[in-house]
């Protein structure tokens, strides 16, 4: 994602197939929140994959909003992939 001063940037998260489900990743979201804030951030900001709609979901349920998307080309598939820029402002 873009960063603006006062953002905090999650590169990625990712899970196990059998961890899903069991509230982990809202856990390490809100963990992400907390160490976000005690580092003085003003905003939160990810990309998220237009085909991990589980975390897309997640992500919007916790307060995230879209600010931008972008496309770009796997050099070892010749496939597009979708992305969108999320944020959630800490106050």
């Amino acid at each position: 994602p873009r960063l603006g001063q006062g953002d905090f940037s999650l590169s990625r998260i990712d899970g196990s197939e059998a961890a899903r489900g069991r509230g982990l990743g809202r856990a390490l979201m809100e963990q992400f929140r907390v160490e976000g804030k005690a580092a003085g951030a003003k905003r939160l900001v990810l990309d998220v994959s237009a085909r991990h709609e589980r975390a897309s979901r997640l992500y919007r349920d916790l307060g995230f909003r879209q600010t931008g998307h972008f496309e770009t080309r796997d050099d070892a598939t010749g496939k597009t992939l979708a992305y969108a820029h999320l944020s959630l402002d800490l106050g």
